[in-house]
């Protein structure tokens, strides 16, 4: 793309959509759109700024996750750290798992069910918002990620002319 405000061609909006479509491909496709980002930043301003997204949302998305894996393990840890200690008071003292030993079993449970469901959801509103990206660029339409857009302008060389608001 030449001229800035130009309409991107097929072919561009095509390579900018599978940069965002690429978090179907877990890490790989964070690596796949740094290499199209670098393949195309100097040819296409369109392709470079919308693959330096993807690959900065993919990276981030995947920083995010493992920094939310570490919290749900530490959280699951608050039942063990929480009830074990009556757990093994009743044990020592010859009564059975009883009402402590249940409600540390609940405990783990409930929070491993709730962590399990909202690594979940997150994990597929990620996805989704990804493949939202991809779809607004194979119909052309501008598409910005809310903190990671300024960052990928000055990845592009073009970047500072590339205002798709």
């Amino acid at each position: 793309m030449g001229v800035a405000g130009e309409s991107p061609r097929d072919a561009e909006r095509t390579l900018a959509g599978v940069a965002h479509l690429l978090i179907l491909a877990s890490l790989w496709g964070a690596v796949i759109s740094l290499v199209i980002w670098w393949r195309e930043r100097e040819r296409s301003g369109y392709v470079g700024f919308h693959a330096a997204q993807a690959a900065l949302y993919q990276i981030g998305v995947y920083i995010l996750s493992i920094v939310f894996a570490f919290m749900l393990v530490g959280l699951l840890w608050i039942p063990f750290v929480a009830v074990w200690p009556l757990v093994l008071r009743a044990g020592q003292e010859g009564e059975s798992f009883g009402a402590a030993g249940t409600i540390w079993l609940v405990s783990i449970v409930g929070v491993a069910s709730i962590t399990v469901v909202a690594s979940v959801f997150l994990s597929l509103g990620a996805i989704a918002y990804g493949v939202y990206a991809a779809i607004q660029c194979f119909r052309g339409r501008p598409f910005r990620y809310v903190l990671l857009a300024r960052i990928a302008e000055r990845m592009t060389p073009e970047g500072s002319q590339h205002r798709d608001s």
